[in-house]
């Protein structure tokens, strides 16, 4: 069954929880945080669409390449902080964003994203790990984690684990997008799905 709450979750999306989603026509304005913690998306132009397709039979987020939704700072912790991101999703093609937060500009931005060789690339300026194959056109829950305690950042693609170099992780907790990275050329918005 379903857990009706993940503890310590700061930040929680579910597709499939239809009172989470607020649309018109199928188009999705906002998508609410279950965590407690209001960390709401939201998006007034780039709207993905809800309804038009499942994955084991529940709702999905479409993201047809030119959408997005975007939340509040510090989702994801800035700086040298801990965190673990878990997500469902499915990416029809190469050079395609899951979420990006923070300012590339200036160094200080956390990306995952499906590099131009199709692999699943998680990083940060100065620190990229990718060299798990993504699988384009599947779904797959993938976990993006730092560990602060051994600098050191691991990705995991279903039952895959790698894990990179010593990092010096410097994210600035803001510019937090789902389906799109802010302000970053190599990696395009999703044509996809999002489904937690």
């Amino acid at each position: 069954s379903e857990p009706s709450i993940v503890a310590g979750a700061v930040a929680w999306y579910d597709a499939a929880d239809a009172s989470t989603i607020t649309e018109s026509g199928g188009l999705v304005s906002k998508w609410a945080d279950k965590s407690g913690n209001g960390y709401d998306l939201t998006e007034s132009s780039a709207k993905p669409t809800t309804g038009a397709a499942t994955l084991n039979g529940k709702n999905v987020l479409s993201f047809g390449g030119s959408q997005q939704m975007t939340g509040p700072n510090a989702v994801v912790p800035a700086g040298a902080t801990p965190y673990t991101i878990f997500a469902v999703w499915r990416a029809n093609g190469n050079s395609q964003a899951l979420l990006g937060m923070g300012v590339n500009s200036s160094r200080q931005a956390l990306n995952i994203h499906i590099w131009s060789g199709g692999e699943l690339m998680h990083s940060w300026y100065g620190v990229d790990q990718y060299s798990l194959a993504f699988g384009v056109g599947a779904a797959h829950v993938i976990t993006a984690q730092f560990d602060d305690d051994n600098s050191v950042l691991y990705t995991k693609k279903d039952t895959l684990t790698d894990s990179g170099p010593a990092s010096g992780k410097n994210t600035a907790a803001n510019n937090f997008t789902i389906g799109n990275i802010q302000s970053y050329a190599f990696s395009g918005p999703l044509d996809g799905t999002i489904a937690e």
